[in-house]
């Protein structure tokens, strides 16, 4: 529900399950007091050199991709995303990589801006990886 309500092209529930049940992409939910989901975020972890998804506590790994983040529109403007996002940067981190990318649909400027708030920066324009536009790269350097 919280997918359907943040974007014009929202994933469809059996994609959203199918990626969560791939073992190189977890997840985090952010809760409420009362343990409602209130966002989450989906992100996967690319070792360059032999172009696999690993899990994040693998060393030698040195990117990590933000493939999906929402948060209820309620509860948004309240840093509750930027507060999942320092999360990932810590993880990344941790497990030394280097980068954290995200493919981000032309269309959805708040994201662009949102991303620039965090201290990314755009670094690539991809033709046609949506079936409704192009997307933009972007980047944060750890």
């Amino acid at each position: 529900a919280i997918e359907q309500a943040c974007y014009r092209f929202p994933w469809t529930e059996v994609k959203f399950l199918n990626r969560l049940k791939d073992k190189g992409t977890p997840g985090m939910s952010l809760r409420g007091e009362d343990g409602a989901v209130n966002g989450f975020m989906v992100y996967t972890n690319v070792d360059k050199e032999q172009g696999d998804k690993v899990t994040l506590d693998h060393c030698g790994v040195d990117q990590v991709v933000l493939v999906n983040l929402a948060v209820k529109p309620e509860l948004q403007r309240q840093g509750l995303g930027s507060l999942m996002l320092d999360k990932l940067k810590y993880k990344a981190a941790c497990g030394r990589r280097k980068e954290i990318v995200a493919l981000v649909h032309e269309g959805n400027l708040s994201t662009h801006l949102w991303l620039k708030a965090n201290d990314f920066f755009c670094f690539k324009v991809e033709r046609g990886p949506f079936t409704t536009g192009d997307g933009f790269w972007f980047r944060y350097k750890l």
